[in-house]
């Protein structure tokens, strides 16, 4: 398109026209192109091109009413020339940004033996009004289900919780994987703390700006006493709505009415995930729920830990941690956790050799990269990161769904064998005794 508005640009100048009818027959033709790797699949139609396939369609009409007509090529100035050259090519631009930044990918095809079905559900929490809510409304919270098709029996519960702008599709490989060799993983979108979401009726609910402007001034180096604050104001909001999604399913269990993937969870193996900030969340309903028996956190502080502030320095609860933990680390912050005062508890963690927190750093991952968002947008990661993933983001994925499945199938059913810090653990040992 770009090549060829140059062409006509040139070719104007030369003869003083706008070349309509070649012009027409181009756009057409552009049109056809498009239309013809749509249906042969080569163009897999999605939000990415429909800003395309609509600007595409009025040149199309545009261009069958100028052949229609018949009209010879009006003479044009040629700085309208340009400039009308310009425009379109700009505006062509425009309309192909969301394909540029959301490139089309092949998603990682999940390895185990079950076809993965998908279920969303609405949960309410009738005792809480949502603090980001002005009316007053109840805290409400979409939940979306991966789970085995074929399921017959009970599987462990995986709960997610995404990142402090995320939304519940985060690690959506990484729930295809472990729910195709016999998980059920349930990952809600934190209302008003995720990018977007919709409620029961349908409509788009976008990220509160007062929690946004809270994320961007809080510095636990500068003001460590606002900073805890806000880490208690966040992991409440947070690991109650993880915990209203586990409470609800239970009450759905009871109910013969309820849907077959309520029926298909063992709820007393339930294991975390969480990334970043759903990752501190995470860990926060890992110390308080007895059914859960391991969580696996993707670059995340034990910010729900933190009591308080004393002398400038966080105050931690000490008590140990009551179950397994997988802390996986990137690029970004590894090498650097004792300079972050909310990542101290992590720093004591590596240093303990008692402690069952196997620590692994995925050498040329960075933080935005242990999602999947380092494969639908490889350029707003590389931007956000500030830096460039050492190694393809379908690499890192792929690390991250095996030690993930090979972490829960130990810690929730027994399968295997883990190592933790050079040491063998007994899988079988340790999931017959709960996961502690």
């Amino acid at each position: 398109w770009l090549v060829g508005e140059v062409v006509f640009v040139v070719l104007g100048w030369l003869k003083k026209s706008g070349l309509t009818r070649v012009r027409s027959i181009f756009y057409l033709c552009a049109a056809a192109g498009f239309g013809l790797l749509v249906w042969i699949g080569v163009i897999e139609w999605s939000f990415r091109y429909a800003l395309l396939g609509a600007l595409l369609l009025v040149f199309t009409v545009s261009a069958a009413v100028n052949l229609l007509r018949g009209r010879p090529a009006a003479p044009r100035s040629r700085r309208r020339l340009i400039l009308g050259g310009m425009a379109r090519s700009l505006l062509f631009f425009i309309v192909c940004l969301p394909a540029i930044l959301f490139p089309q990918h092949q998603n990682i095809p999940p390895t185990g033996d079950h076809p993965v079905a998908r279920f969303e559900a609405v949960f309410s929490d009738a005792s809480r009004v949502d603090p980001y809510a002005e009316s007053g409304e109840k805290r409400s919270l979409r939940v979306e289900f991966w789970y085995p098709q074929d399921g017959d029996g009970a599987y462990p519960l995986i709960l997610f919780s995404h990142g402090s702008l995320g939304v519940r599709t985060s690690n959506e490989t990484l729930y295809a994987e472990l729910a195709s060799h016999g998980y059920v993983v349930a990952a809600p979108d934190h209302t008003y703390q995720g990018f977007f979401t919709t409620d029961s009726d349908g409509r788009v609910v976008m990220i509160d700006q007062g929690y946004v402007n809270e994320l961007m001034k809080e510095d636990a180096r500068k003001d460590p006493q606002n900073s805890a604050i806000l880490y208690q104001k966040w992991m409440g909001i947070r690991v109650a709505d993880l915990e209203l999604v586990l409470d609800q399913i239970r009450l759905k269990q009871a109910d013969p009415q309820s849907e077959v993937v309520y029926r298909l969870v063992d709820l007393e193996r339930v294991g975390m995930i969480g990334h970043s900030l759903g990752g501190s969340a995470a860990l926060g309903v890992g110390r308080e729920r007895g059914e859960v028996r391991a969580v696996l956190a993707l670059e995340a502080p034990f910010m729900a830990d933190i009591l308080g502030v004393q002398g400038g320095d966080f105050i931690f609860n000490t008590a140990p941690y009551p179950v397994a933990v997988l802390n996986v680390y990137s690029d970004s912050l590894w090498g650097r956790l004792d300079q972050l005062p909310q990542y101290a508890r992590n720093s004591d963690y590596l240093r303990d050799a008692d402690a069952l927190t196997p620590e692994i750093h995925i050498v040329g991952a960075t933080h935005l990269s242990l999602t999947d968002f380092g494969q639908t947008s490889p350029i707003l990661t590389r931007w956000i990161d500030g830096r460039e993933p050492g190694q393809p983001a379908v690499e890192i994925l792929k690390q991250i769904n095996q030690l993930g499945l090979a972490f829960f199938d130990c810690t929730l059913k027994g399968i295997g064998e883990w190592q933790v810090d050079g040491a063998a653990l007994d899988c079988a040992e340790y999931a017959a005794a709960g996961g502690r």
